[in-house]
Parts: C-alpha cells; sequence; structure tokens
C-alpha cells in the first residue's frame, strides 16, 4: 500500500455536469481505485485533481 494521503475532504457529492466529486476533484472511479492503487496510481490520480482545477 502508499503512505500518499487521500485527498477526500469528506464532501462526497458527484457534480452531474462534470462528474467529479466536489470535494476531492476525483471520478467515482478513482474514488473507488484509490483503496487499493499503488503510489504510482495515485500519483497520476493526484496530477489529474490539479489539472481538473486548474
Amino acid at each position: 500500500m502508499s503512505d500518499i494521503e487521500s485527498p477526500c475532504t469528506d464532501v462526497c457529492k458527484i457534480n452531474p455536469d462534470t462528474n467529479f466529486c466536489e470535494g476531492c476533484w476525483r471520478t467515482k472511479d478513482e474514488i473507488k481505485a484509490w483503496k487499493g492503487a499503488d503510489t504510482s496510481s495515485r500519483l497520476q490520480i493526484l496530477k489529474n485533481i490539479q489539472h481538473r482545477k486548474n
């Protein structure tokens, strides 16, 4: 497992227009995958989040 903390903010509401969580900016698939994701996968998800925010 990875030491990288989840970006979850406990908002957990998927925006129907973007399909991203309004709290952490992840997709449903990324949220589901996080628990079992290795470091490389988690870093990619975090990179995806940064691109979405900009």
